[in-house]
């Protein structure tokens, strides 16, 4: 990780760090309410030029980027701490003129394909690593069956475990406010249900029970 030495830019990458907050597993995530604000409250104009970017053109476009559509992307970029507005306009280079909503391609699930946007092997491996900490999903009640991938930050700020049987373990769960848009929740409030993790257990007893 290289140090900005832009003031702007390093308090945006302190106050989105400091957002973040740990899930059932302790990994950290970053609240999407919050990720929106720092964003918004962000003077894109000192960003911009301490930056150095000298032509208008590139500045109003990396702006555009980043508010329509590209708030996620840059809280990535500004978490690594290396040159974000120099690498979101990399990000810029390869999106075949289609201006289009960044944070609809994340997470990017191929190191090749960042490094070639990047052209830095460790780059790539660290936007890797710090994308799924913004991209924790929010959950609907109208919504078909979706998969994750394995390093997704599910958003339960709690877990536990009320009971077990051949198929599987059901688990209390509770969701961060933020994360999900539940009919029944009459307000933004942690909400509380439960979740069945399917398995199979191979044990004599199990084979048992389920004869």
């Amino acid at each position: 990780m290289t140090t900005m030495s832009n003031p702007q830019l390093q308090e945006l990458a302190i106050r989105l760090i400091g957002a973040m907050v740990d899930n059932f597993k302790q990994s950290k995530f970053l609240v999407y309410s919050s990720l929106s604000r720092i964003i918004d409250e962000t003077d894109f104009d000192s960003c911009l030029r301490e930056a150095g970017l000298r032509h208008r053109t590139v500045r109003e476009e990396v702006r555009e980027a980043i508010l329509n559509g590209g708030r996620k992307l840059f809280a990535v970029l500004a978490i690594m701490r290396d040159h974000p507005i120099h690498l979101l306009v990399k990000f810029l280079g390869v999106d075949h003129m289609a201006a289009g909503n960044f944070d609809s391609q994340l997470p990017f699930r191929s190191l090749d394909h960042l490094k070639r946007i990047l052209g830095n092997e460790m780059l790539a491996a660290e936007f890797f690593q710090y994308q799924w900490s913004v991209t924790s999903p929010l959950f609907r009640e109208d919504r078909s069956h979706r998969e994750f991938d394995q390093e997704t930050v599910l958003p339960f700020v709690k877990r536990e475990k009320i009971g077990s049987g051949a198929n599987g373990a059901v688990y209390k769960i509770i969701f961060h406010e933020d994360h999900h848009e539940f009919g029944f929740a009459t307000r933004k409030e942690p909400v509380e249900l439960a979740c069945k993790e399917m398995g199979i257990d191979t044990s004599e007893e199990a084979f048992r029970a389920e004869e």
